[in-house]
């Protein structure tokens, strides 16, 4: 069910190329922020890149890791890959010894001063790095999304979820949902 909700708009829906068509009053205060952009040195790409710091607890009923907090921080990087894709790239730990890094594909929805990013992708994952390694865990799949509010023109607040499984392909699945706050920075 959590990765039907996911996917159904990464796969069915496009974000709209120009926000400015919906919501021009934002857009125009946002453009108008003392925030100057960079001078580009040859070679270097004018696209930006946005990094979320988060920090979330699984659901402590399941018995799992992460009950303590995981924290993770994300690269999203704005060039779209394939098909209005983008990628995102993770690396989380809790509290409990569990750790995850994760390749996955987004698609940002603006809505005024709104943006939800759903995202899915494959994840590498281990439950205690720390004291053994079990080969029946390191291949799951991570799908999620985040709602985050602009706060200034380089920085947004946010909720998010996400789940990592290995949709009982062994039974060495994760069962982590994660429910976490953000701060994402744009660089």
């Amino acid at each position: 069910t959590f990765v039907a909700i996911t996917a159904a708009p990464l796969i069915f829906l496009d974000p709209v190329e120009d926000p400015d068509a919906k919501f021009p009053a934002q857009i125009a205060s946002m453009k108008n922020s003392s925030r100057t952009e960079p001078t580009l040195v040859d070679g270097e790409s004018s696209a930006h890149k946005d990094w979320l710091l988060s920090y979330g607890r699984n659901d402590p009923r399941k018995g799992t890791p992460g009950t303590d907090g995981f924290l993770s921080i994300e690269n999203r990087p704005d060039e779209k890959v394939f098909w209005n894709f983008k990628p995102a790239y993770t690396f989380g730990v809790s509290v409990d010894g569990a750790a995850f890094t994760s390749v996955a594909l987004r698609k940002d929805f603006k809505f005024g001063p709104i943006q939800v990013t759903p995202f899915i992708g494959p994840a590498l994952y281990q439950s205690d790095v720390f004291r053994h390694f079990k080969s029946s865990e390191i291949v799951q799949f991570r799908t999620g999304f985040d709602i985050l509010l602009q706060a200034r023109s380089d920085l947004m607040f946010g909720l998010g979820t996400y789940h990592i499984s290995n949709a009982g392909i062994t039974n060495g699945t994760a069962g982590i949902d994660v429910f976490r706050v953000s701060i994402q920075f744009h660089h």
